[in-house]
């Protein structure tokens, strides 16, 4: 389910807006005006701008984009949703990428459980990334792969600004601080 941040000009109380994917393009084209839960004004603004350029471009004028999915948390509790966006940027031609912090192995074995098809996307292990950079990591007793929290939260923003990944759809709003300006973070949950 997408969420919206909007912030209210009136007390600037910053709040989310949970929303279907039908009222996400009315929020976004400004059809509909949520009011603040704290002062009840209408007087309020997306935080997010450049959301509204992406479903913009769906529904008015296609540019191609790179539009990236994170799958734990975000794919594989999808409600449909997200995996209409995700089909559509496919049939659309955009770049697809899928970029989650398993071993890419299990991260294709994941996305095909969900119906993915792994030739249509790109995919990207956080983990994969950082050892390829050299970073320090190890493995606990169940097999997960751990590294310095500070290098873990950064990496999904390094991987986004190397890529030039246009919009990320993630669960985890800990790596919206590290995104580049050129990449959109939209926190779905």
């Amino acid at each position: 389910m997408p969420i919206l941040e909007f912030v209210c000009k009136d007390c600037s109380k910053i709040f989310e807006v949970k929303t279907t994917l039908k009222d996400f393009d009315n929020l976004v084209l400004k059809k509909i005006i949520p009011k603040c839960d704290k002062c009840e004004s209408k007087n309020t603004e997306q935080v997010t701008s450049v959301a509204n350029n992406f479903i913009n471009n769906l529904n008015i004028k296609y540019v191609i984009q790179r539009v990236a999915f994170d799958v734990h948390g975000t794919l594989d509790c999808d409600d449909g949703t997200l995996m209409t966006i995700l089909d559509s940027c496919i049939k659309n031609k955009d770049e697809v990428f899928i970029i989650s912090g398993p071993p890419a192995g299990q991260v294709t074995e994941e996305i095909s459980a969900l119906g993915i098809n792994p030739a249509s996307v790109t995919t990207i292990s956080v983990v994969d990334w950082l050892k390829n950079n050299d970073v320090h990591m190890w493995q606990d007793i169940e097999g997960t792969w751990w590294c310095d929290d500070a290098i873990w939260w950064q990496s999904k923003g390094k991987i986004c600004k190397e890529y030039k990944i246009d919009i990320m759809f993630d669960d985890c709003h800990g790596y919206h601080v590290s995104m580049p300006e050129t990449t959109e973070f939209i926190h779905w949950k």
